[in-house]
């Protein structure tokens, strides 16, 4: 009786997240690229120029506008700061450039996790490279090295990923902050 209770509870609860999601993800409107003025001329002609980029742009835009709805309010204007200093490349907004890189850090996950996958179903073979049984303190191991992939290694890797990436820019972004845009735009 219990164990049926919990799973109805943990069916009841799965059901509500996925009404939450997919009411949020409903509810978000993409975020308009613009069409006038310095930014709109530079996505124009990336969309003209850049295949890729015209495939990507809408769900870029889409994935925008779920950052949109994040309380970011300095980090945007300061990141909308640098993207006017820096000649507006792409034409992308802050929120956009934030969706980028987070689509860029998601197709790379999946893309290693298909290489892996496609070139290691079947174990990496370190056979040829001895003749017998390879034993290191006593313990034989296995020439043959099979991946284990389970849904914490992949929450792992994603947190591993968003460490080092935060970590990497902190120090790149403080210096940023504190160059005067004006200083800056007198050595171009």
């Amino acid at each position: 009786m219990n164990d049926s209770l919990l799973l109805y509870g943990a069916y009841g609860s799965l059901a509500t997240s996925i009404a939450i999601v997919t009411y949020g993800l409903a509810a978000t409107p993409p975020v308009v690229s613009p069409h006038l003025g310095r930014r709109g001329m530079a996505r124009q002609r990336a969309l003209a120029e850049n295949r890729m980029f015209a495939r990507i742009e809408p769900l870029m835009r889409f994935v925008a506008g779920l950052f949109a709805r994040l309380p970011l309010t300095r980090a945007r204007a300061r990141a909308d700061v640098q993207l006017t200093a820096s000649g507006d490349y792409l034409g992308l907004s802050a929120d956009e450039y934030f969706a980028l890189s987070f689509l860029g850090g998601v197709a790379g996950m999946v893309l290693g996790v298909a290489v892996t996958w496609g070139f290691f179903r079947d174990g990496l073979d370190f056979s040829f490279l001895m003749d017998q049984d390879f034993t290191f303190s006593g313990i034989v191991m296995d020439p043959v090295i099979v991946p284990e992939f389970r849904m914490v290694h992949v929450v792992q890797s994603a947190l591993s990923i968003a460490v080092v990436g935060i970590a990497a820019s902190i120090y790149p972004a403080h210096q940023a902050t504190r160059i005067d845009v004006g200083e800056a735009l007198k050595f171009e």
